[in-house]
């Protein structure tokens, strides 16, 4: 019985102690945005509307993986991404754009993290020839 108890006990000061890093990670985290993050009220109204008109005269092509819509607005890097094929569009997009490692996108597609790597290291390749042709392939 006592050494349920101690182990109990070692349990609860475990918990108690990442609680506490957790909540110092969550301040640390808080104060870094504080410091590098601008928010939208400390421009004034006419600031606002400059940038939202600014953004409104883009136009984007628009990628979908894992629910997340990527939008691109390099028109050159859109027409080489949009010739390749489905697969190594995805290890790109995955990848670069929402931050996914090798093991992370394999354990997704259900391949090995080494078949991973090689597919997007061929499809950089595919893309740098793309682009240097100007797409015309």
């Amino acid at each position: 019985m006592i050494d349920e108890e101690v182990v109990v006990k070692q349990f609860e000061s475990f918990c108690r102690k990442i609680l506490k890093c957790e909540k110092i990670d969550y301040y640390r985290e808080r104060k870094y945005r504080a410091e590098h993050e601008l928010s939208l009220e400390m421009f004034e109204n006419y600031e606002v509307e400059r940038l939202t008109q600014a953004s409104d005269t883009y136009s984007f092509d628009c990628f979908e993986v894992m629910g997340y819509e990527i939008f691109v607005d390099n028109e050159c890097l859109n027409q080489a991404l949009r010739k390749l094929p489905e697969r190594s569009l995805n290890i790109i997009l995955m990848y670069y754009f929402v931050g996914l490692n090798d093991v992370e996108i394999g354990w997704i597609l259900g391949r090995a993290r080494s078949t991973v790597c090689e597919q997007r290291h061929r499809t950089i390749i595919m893309l740098y020839e793309l682009m240097e042709s100007g797409g015309n392939e």
